[in-house]
């Protein structure tokens, strides 16, 4: 089931069937990301990197606003889920969120998972966020192999590592997004951030970041009393002026995103390797989250709503509640999977696991 079609396809829907009126007035300019947005106009038509929309006529009236819509499944070795929730600045002038947070299952097993989040201070941050998505989701890396394997891959050029091919798949999306805005926005410049990750039906594979969307991980191992406990970490880094040591243009707050993709910002993008055991879960998400959530409490969040037996979508809705009460007006954007080998409930923590000397 290739879900990104239930979630990025319709996106791109509606930002094809849907064109909002003006705008009631100007909406604070915040240099961060933000989540579904309004439609487009009818001209518009998705990059050649994206699948063809199907034909099926979108509803004529746009969703509620304040709609918190997700989608999951449990499949394979994964239980994956995605969501989003407009934050109460758009949502004050009736505008949908600017983030997309969508998952894959190929038909090999392979997982793959994105959130996307539009820069609001740019050109139509859903456009971005969709067309960002879309690429990201459709790509086919080479996956890890063992050492005396990775010579033989077939989709590797010659001397190229797979870290390489998929760090260039990934640099190409500057391009769809700006062909994206250049057709949903002439003239105007746009882009987004993500944080995205594949993975085979081993639990290996790569991540990736551009911009601030977070990664992060978890992993149950035996804690007071033998009892499972959830260690929940932070796997990448913001891509900040700050964090990166260079100057913010004027204007611009330091703990902005340096990077960006759609606008030409992209920098070299970084993949890193990524292995999962039995288990082991992820959290992807947009600043709308973790600008008001610490790692503790995202902790403290997953591992209650697991132990308790709650699917992941209700875990990542839980997670979106507390950032709304918690203060965020952003826009927020989760992806969640747990890999689960041999059919164990995403909902039960795995055998925890002890070091052995």
């Amino acid at each position: 089931m290739n879900n990104w079609v239930h979630t990025v396809t319709q996106r791109l829907q509606a930002v094809l069937a849907m064109w909002a009126p003006p705008r009631p007035g100007p909406i604070p300019v915040d240099q961060q990301a933000t989540l579904d947005a309004p439609a487009a106009p009818a001209a518009y038509a998705a990059p050649a990197a994206l699948e063809p929309l199907p034909a099926a006529t979108p509803p004529p009236v746009a969703p509620p606003a304040q709609a918190w819509q997700a989608s999951h499944t449990v499949q394979g070795p994964w239980a994956v889920a995605a969501g989003t929730w407009v934050g109460r600045r758009h949502a004050q002038h009736g505008l949908l969120c600017e983030d997309t947070a969508a998952w894959r299952i190929t038909p090999g097993g392979a997982a793959h998972l994105v959130v996307a989040d539009g820069v609001s201070s740019g050109a139509r941050g859903d456009v971005a966020s969709a067309a960002l998505a879309g690429h990201v989701l459709a790509l086919e890396p080479a996956y890890l192999m063992p050492a005396d394997l990775s010579a033989a891959s077939p989709t590797l050029g010659p001397g190229e590592s797979a870290q390489d091919a998929l760090a260039q798949q990934v640099l190409a999306s500057d391009a769809v997004v700006q062909a994206a805005l250049a057709a949903a926005s002439p003239g105007r410049s746009g882009a987004a951030t993500f944080a995205a990750v594949w993975l085979d039906a081993q639990g290996q594979g790569w991540y990736s970041r551009v911009g601030d969307c977070r990664l992060y991980r978890w992993r149950w191992q035996r804690g007071v009393g033998g009892r499972p406990a959830l260690t929940l970490t932070q796997a990448s880094q913001d891509q900040t002026f700050v964090a990166l040591g260079e100057p913010p243009p004027p204007g611009v707050p330091p703990y902005n995103p340096a990077r960006m993709v759609g606008n030409g910002c992209i920098g070299a993008p970084e993949v890193l390797a990524l292995q999962l055991a039995a288990g082991d879960g992820l959290l992807l998400c947009s600043d709308g989250v973790h600008d008001v959530l610490s790692v503790e409490v995202l902790q403290r969040v997953v591992a209650h709503g697991l132990q308790r037996g709650r699917p992941l979508q209700s875990v990542a809705r839980l997670l979106a509640r507390l950032a709304r009460s918690s203060g965020s007006r952003d826009d927020i954007g989760i992806a969640m999977a747990v890999y689960q080998p041999g059919g164990a409930s995403p909902a039960s923590p795995a055998t925890p696991t002890t070091n052995r000397h």
